[in-house]
């Protein structure tokens, strides 16, 4: 079983691999949500206001989802990868 998984890809380098990007994806998703609530207090014209209310809750929950992955707990996606 071992072998038959290391071959598919799933082997301790593509686990690392996927979480060090599930840990960049945190880290930007937490960078971008922190940009965001900065320009939500600054942004004058209600265009931008409305893009960023509009974006703000699927950063959220797309940085929900990659802490989830980070952390190797189910994403509760109901459309697993194959």
């Amino acid at each position: 079983m071992r072998r038959t998984l290391r071959a598919n890809g799933c082997g301790p380098a593509r686990r690392s691999v996927d979480t060090a990007f599930a840990n960049a994806m945190v880290d930007a998703h937490t960078k971008a949500i922190s940009l965001l609530e900065l320009a939500q207090g600054h942004a004058q014209h209600e265009e931008m206001q409305s893009l960023v209310a509009s974006t703000l809750p699927t950063l959220r929950e797309h940085l929900q989802i990659a802490q989830s992955l980070a952390s190797g707990a189910p994403t509760g996606s109901s459309n697993p990868q194959k």
